[in-house]
C-alpha cells in the first residue's frame, strides 16, 4: 500500500504539493480529534497522516470515511452480539487502513 501511495503521489495526477498539505491537514484532524474525543491513538494520527501524504486530496477523506463506516459496522455489530460493552475500546487502525487500501483501489481505477 505505501509504494501505490508512493507511485500515486509521484506520478499521479496531482501536484506533490498537494499531498503533502492533506497529509499536513489529516495530521491536524485527527491529532484535534484525539486530543478531543481520547478515542484515537497517537499510531491512528500517524497512519492517517500517511495516507494523506500517499492518496492525496479528495482520496485520503475517502480513506478515513470508509474506514470509520468499517469500524462503526464492526463496533454496531459487536455491541449487539455482546461482544463488546458500550465502554470497551475497539482498535480503529485496521479499519483505517482497509479504508486507505479501499480508496487506493478507488484511485488507481478511477483514473
Amino acid at each position: 500500500m505505501a509504494a501505490a501511495g508512493a507511485w500515486l503521489a509521484v506520478w499521479g495526477r496531482q501536484p506533490v504539493w498537494v499531498h503533502l498539505v492533506t497529509a499536513a491537514g489529516m495530521l491536524g484532524l485527527l491529532g484535534a480529534l484525539a486530543a478531543w474525543t481520547r478515542g484515537l491513538g497517537a499510531g491512528d494520527v500517524k497512519l492517517g497522516a500517511a495516507l494523506g501524504l500517499g492518496l492525496g486530496w479528495p482520496a485520503a477523506l475517502w480513506a478515513v470515511t470508509l474506514g470509520s463506516l468499517a469500524g462503526g459496522a464492526v463496533a454496531a455489530g459487536a455491541l449487539a452480539l455482546r461482544r463488546l460493552g458500550p465502554r470497551d475500546a475497539l482498535a480503529f487502525g485496521p479499519y483505517l487502513a482497509l479504508g486507505g487500501l479501499a480508496a487506493l483501489l478507488l484511485a488507481v481505477h478511477a483514473g
